[in-house]
């Protein structure tokens, strides 16, 4: 996930695509588990400087927000970026680095290709729909 500017084809009012993916707190984490009035989905890693720089803010819309679910979604290769393997996620879970309402692995990589999804941090904002 290198390229710098996202060109999702999903257009404002689409609904958020699926996913059912493994979370750093153990758990399996799917779309629908997020019953809140907004759902952020964001593509982001460990490794890369601007994903780490979004850290902080993530984790406080997570707190301050209750209407709001904020979803880290890792698609990336930890074979060429080590620091993004699931057991980094879970480590930076554990410690409170990332506080994010999940933090889930995309191991195939299909769930951002769904999204669209082509850099790190990729951010997709949805509201609920009744």
């Amino acid at each position: 996930m290198v390229q710098m500017e996202s060109d999702s084809e999903l257009d404002r009012d689409d609904a958020a695509p699926d996913f059912e993916l493994p979370g750093a707190d153990g758990e399996t984490h799917a779309r629908d588990d997020f019953e809140t009035d907004a759902l952020l989905v964001v593509f982001t890693c460990n490794h890369c400087p601007y994903a780490k720089a979004k850290i902080d803010l993530l984790n406080e819309l997570a707190a301050e927000y209750d209407d709001l679910a904020v979803v880290g979604i890792n698609p990336n290769d930890a074979d060429a970026y080590p620091e993004d393997s699931f057991e980094a996620m879970r480590e930076a879970v554990a410690d409170g680095t990332v506080a994010y309402d999940a933090y889930l692995r995309d191991e195939t990589g299909e769930v951002a290709a769904a999204y669209d999804a082509v850099c790190t941090p990729d951010p997709f904002l949805f509201g609920r729909e009744d």
